[in-house]
């Protein structure tokens, strides 16, 4: 869980380019950078307005109304103004891994939240870090120590197996043994299931050992194909979820990440 934020989230500073033109919204301490460097002069004070005294590569966010019109400082689900931290849409675990061009251009996937909303959408965020866990056969813990359900759930059946037939006061229907043995059947890629491969299969670890030394969303970013799909799928989530109803109004599930 994120910390509160002690000051405004959206501070909406304005940067002007040299014609006056609006480039984009920042916060304060960016503005008095520009200003102490003398690379701009003060416009305003309220709300603190500075204008670029050089030309620019670029126009920034100019005509863009989702990064120059200016955002209430409210939990983006219920509108709560107290208690607020920031919420990334795209977990962090994810975004740091993602090619420069995109990962310096998120400012779109970040919403205030308050705590109790935070607290509430962290769970439903979870269970899609498994599914993607489980998609990509990626570690979920940041040491880079992976699970295999495959491997897990292989040793259960064994387990289950072996129980079965050592125990009198196990009874696993028929139809139940008959799906255990195909359990190892296609884990181990064999027609038989014996006594042997029940105790091989109990030997498994489905905590495999830490070669890659890589992270859950390293391994998951690496093998994403479209990370435009990725990212709206993160999106979606947190929309179906929560159903937020205080989001920016330009703000787009489908909105191209980057520039």
């Amino acid at each position: 869980m994120k910390e509160v934020r002690k000051r405004a989230i959206y501070e909406s500073c304005r940067i002007l380019s040299p014609s006056g033109e609006l480039m984009c919204l920042v916060r304060e301490k960016k503005a008095r950078w520009y200003l102490e460097r003398g690379l701009a002069r003060l416009v305003a004070e309220a709300p603190l307005t500075v204008q670029l005294v050089f030309e620019p590569r670029g126009r920034g966010h100019s005509g863009d109304a989702f990064y120059t019109r200016t955002r209430p400082n409210v939990c983006a689900v219920c509108g709560a103004t107290e208690g607020l931290t920031l919420h990334h849409i795209v977990p962090h675990g994810y975004r740091r891994h993602f090619p420069e061009e995109v990962k310096n251009h998120s400012c779109h996937d970040l919403v205030p939240l308050c705590i109790p909303c935070h607290r509430r959408y962290e769970s439903m965020a979870l269970e899609l870090r498994r599914r993607l866990a489980e998609d990509y056969g990626a570690p979920l813990d940041e040491a880079g120590q992976s699970y295999d359900r495959r491997t897990a759930k292989a040793k259960k059946a064994a387990s289950a197996l072996e129980r079965h037939g050592t125990r009198d006061d196990v009874r696993i229907p028929a139809e139940r043994l008959e799906e255990l043995r195909g359990v190892l059947r296609d884990f181990f890629g064999t027609p038989d299931v014996d006594d042997a491969l029940i105790a091989e299969a109990l030997r498994l670890d489905p905590c495999a050992a830490r070669t890659s030394g890589r992270s859950h969303g390293e391994v998951v970013v690496a093998n994403v194909g479209d990370l435009q799909a990725f990212v709206e799928r993160w999106r979606r989530h947190f929309v179906e979820s929560l159903r937020p109803a205080h989001m920016p109004a330009e703000w787009r599930v489908d909105r191209t990440v980057g520039r």
